[in-house]
C-alpha cells in the first residue's frame, strides 16, 4: 500500500476517489491520469445574519445586477490554491493544469508519483478523477 493510500484510509489527507487509488497503485510511472484537486476550503460560517426581519416576513428583492454574484473565495483557500499550483508547476507537467477558481481545484493529467506526492500536502482535500462526458 503506497503512502497516499494509506494517508486516506486513515481520515489524515486528501479522499481519494477508487479509481484514482487503483491507479497509483497499479498504474505505470509515464501513465497520466486526468484528476481533479481540490484544495482545503476554510471554514465557513453557513448562518447568514438577518437584520430587521421577523421570521416569517418575505425577504426583500434584491437590486438587479447584470454581473453574476459569486462566493469570494476566502484567503486562505486562496493560498491552499496558489500553493497546489505552484507544486503543479514544479511537476513539470506536459499539459498546463487549468485552474478553477470557482472550485477552488485544478484539473490535471498526473503521474502516480505526482498523485502520491499531492497527497501527503496539507492543502489538498481531494483528489478526484476527472469524468469526461462526451455528447
Amino acid at each position: 500500500m503506497t503512502s497516499s493510500i494509506a494517508f486516506h484510509a486513515s481520515g489524515e489527507g486528501p479522499a481519494l476517489d477508487q479509481e484514482v487509488e487503483r491507479f497509483v497503485q497499479t498504474g505505470a510511472d509515464r501513465a497520466r491520469l486526468s484528476v481533479i484537486v481540490e484544495a482545503k476550503a476554510s471554514q465557513r460560517s453557513l448562518r447568514a445574519p438577518v437584520f430587521g426581519r421577523s421570521p416569517g416576513a418575505m425577504p426583500q428583492p434584491r437590486p438587479h445586477s447584470r454581473e453574476p454574484s459569486k462566493p469570494a473565495p476566502s484567503s486562505s483557500s486562496k493560498l491552499h490554491l496558489n500553493e497546489i499550483g505552484k507544486a503543479l508547476e514544479n511537476f513539470g507537467i506536459p499539459e498546463p493544469p487549468v485552474r478553477l477558481d470557482s472550485a477552488e481545484a485544478y484539473v490535471a493529467e498526473l503521474s502516480p508519483r505526482e498523485i502520491r506526492e499531492l497527497a501527503t500536502s496539507s492543502y489538498v482535500s481531494a483528489i478526484r478523477l476527472n469524468r469526461r462526458h462526451f455528447t
